[in-house]
């Protein structure tokens, strides 16, 4: 039986990095720990602030239980500390790098994203396997 959810991910719906580190992210936790949403969804009007939902610079983590939210590099290695097998060894030394530096690798890749990994039209659909793990 799946367990509740901890973390949602929230991401840019329409970017290909985003969608493919959220893809990356289902095969590799498969407990449930983790859901995700887009930041154009209703979901992220529900948990985030404006500032958060268009600003679309960052994967943004919420805690379903503290309400503690991380953005930037702390989100993502918080997500990747739930998978499965080497990443979450992967996660702990990545958060031993100085956060200046993760942050700022993390911008340069955030601002540069759709001209290296291209844009989609509308947000992403949920296959059925998928549809308890996307919210809106």
């Amino acid at each position: 039986m799946p367990r509740q959810p901890e973390l949602i991910v929230f991401f840019d719906g329409v970017c290909h990095l985003c969608n493919a580190f959220v893809d990356f992210l289902i095969q590799k936790e498969t407990e449930g720990r983790l859901v995700f949403a887009p930041l154009q969804g209703e979901n992220a009007k529900k948990y985030l602030s404006e500032n958060d939902r268009v600003q679309l610079q960052t994967i943004v983590v919420y805690n379903l239980k503290s309400g503690e939210i991380l953005r930037e590099s702390a989100a993502v290695f918080k997500a990747i500390s739930k998978a499965t097998g080497w990443l979450g060894t992967f996660s702990i030394i990545g958060t031993k790098i100085p956060s200046r530096a993760r942050d700022l690798l993390y911008r340069i890749v955030a601002k540069n994203r759709y001209t290296l990994f291209g844009k989609k039209d509308v947000c992403r659909i949920p296959d059925a396997s998928e549809r308890s793990r996307l919210w809106d």
